[in-house]
């Protein structure tokens, strides 16, 4: 079912229950607002006072808190199964409660520390300054065991590219505010240098690229080559591992929850996982169903990396299907070609294919009709020729909701008309120079 219709049976329901909401040009979400019956929630600093509350669906089961400001730092709310605006005023304010109950405790250990904290309830929660020697340093305490750092100090002038990359984890072994902002600071440093490094790579590639005029019908790959990511606090932090995927071309996505894993595939596609045995609050193990439950993913690859040889986990780890069972010390220099192999002698396809009929567009005018689609490919009918390996990019054109998205494409295969088979061309999607990933991610799971 397209976007579009899922928001427009949503906002039927809302209407039902008394819930004023209003469909978004685009059909992708509504804005909506709950009036507040109940007493006032309660703060640490007192009663806090709500008349009504303005928020956005996401999907068609979730809400996302706007307005008041305070309550935009609540979670996503689930309002599937409710019967009426009471309850979903139950549900936010449930979620208020344990929000407030994790502030107490990070509060209590930032006053252990002693950290000179501010709060706001009404807006921004607890916040307080790293002592970087420069404007605006404070960090943001989030919740549970995340904050949010600033974009100064050794994060200053870079671009970040993704909102998890302005997260910093918790570290719960700090004692002092010295050695909480220490903590934090060697977080954003090693941040700062996998940036810096990333950077440098993608130089050298486009000074490659513009070096390479060999051959104008396979122009040398301007975007990514295999998406890998990463899971785990140790994993996240190894630097030198991630200097040696880097060299080889390998682009690489850190994270360090389980749940944080799931939600990255909401933004791009992965071609294999390494995940650290042992992750914040789960098991590595618990990696595997969870992503098998990710709609549209087919035979991901998921290698397991521990701290040492326990045969009762790489049995498991093989009966889940696992890729692969890792010990360190990881040695970089045969581990990335180690993925390289793991990748090309796994013919299974990563993600489903979607039968889909999309008008494809190149730039020298020829065009085409998708037959299948996926994440990581599609097969194009079209009379035009593409050379096997050559790198290309195309348009195409999504009905359900009016976008069109720039794809960079590498001809993998073409099929000559024979009989009453079509002429067409077998592509494998390498990049998005417009950024549109997630656009293409969205419509996929919504027609899927």
């Amino acid at each position: 079912m397209d976007e579009r219709r899922v928001q427009e049976r949503l906002a039927d329901r809302l209407q039902e229950l008394g819930i004023e909401v209003e469909l978004q040009p685009g059909g992708r979400c509504l804005l909506g607002r709950l009036p507040f019956a109940g007493d006032p929630l309660l703060t640490p600093g007192g009663p806090f006072g709500v008349a009504a509350v303005e928020f956005c669906s996401v999907g068609g089961h979730r809400i996302k808190c706007l307005r008041p400001a305070a309550l935009f730092q609540l979670p996503l709310i689930s309002i599937a199964g409710c019967a009426d605006a009471a309850e979903i005023e139950a549900r936010i304010r449930a979620a208020w409660i344990d929000l407030m109950a994790h502030s107490r405790v990070a509060r209590e250990t930032l006053d252990e520390a002693g950290v000179a904290v501010e709060a706001d309830w009404n807006h921004a929660g607890l916040w307080w300054s790293l002592g970087l020697a420069v404007p605006d340093d404070h960090v943001r305490w989030l919740r549970e065991r995340w904050v949010a750092v600033p974009s100064r100090g050794p994060l200053g002038g870079r671009a970040l590219r993704a909102a998890a990359e302005r997260l910093a984890e918790w570290p719960v072994e700090a004692t002092s505010g010295a050695e909480l902002a220490i903590a934090i600071t060697a977080q954003m440093e090693a941040r700062a240098q996998s940036l810096d490094e990333e950077d440098t790579g993608a130089r050298r590639r486009r000074s490659l690229a513009e070096a390479d005029t060999a051959s104008p019908l396979h122009p040398v790959f301007r975007g990514r080559d295999h998406q890998v990511l990463l899971v785990g606090a140790k994993l996240s932090e190894d630097v030198t591992l991630h200097a040696a995927l880097r060299r080889r071309g390998f682009r690489l996505t850190l994270t360090r929850t389980a749940n944080d894993a799931r939600r990255a595939f909401d933004q791009s596609s992965f071609e294999v996982v390494l995940t650290d045995a042992v992750l914040d609050r789960a098991e590595g193990l618990e990696l595997i169903p969870t992503l098998a439950d990710v709609p549209g993913i087919g035979e991901l690859p998921v290698v397991l990396v521990d701290d040492r040889a326990r045969e009762s986990r790489r049995a498991a780890a093989r009966a889940l299907g696992a890729a692969g069972y890792l010990v360190r010390p990881l040695d970089p220099d045969r581990l990335a070609p180690g993925l390289e192999k793991l990748m090309a002698e796994r013919p299974q396809r990563r993600f489903d294919r979607i039968p889909r009929r999309l008008a494809v567009s190149w730039e020298d005018g020829a065009d085409g009709i998708t037959s299948v689609v996926g994440r990581l490919g599609m097969f194009v009918t079209t009379e035009r020729h593409s050379p096997t390996g050559s790198l290309e990019t195309v348009a195409l054109a999504l009905p359900e909701t009016g976008e069109r998205v720039r794809i960079d494409v590498e001809t993998l295969y073409q099929v000559d008309a024979i009989g009453d088979r079509d002429p067409g061309i077998g592509v494998r999607i390498r990049a998005f120079p417009d950024g549109d990933e997630t656009v293409w991610i969205d419509y996929l799971s919504d027609v899927s």
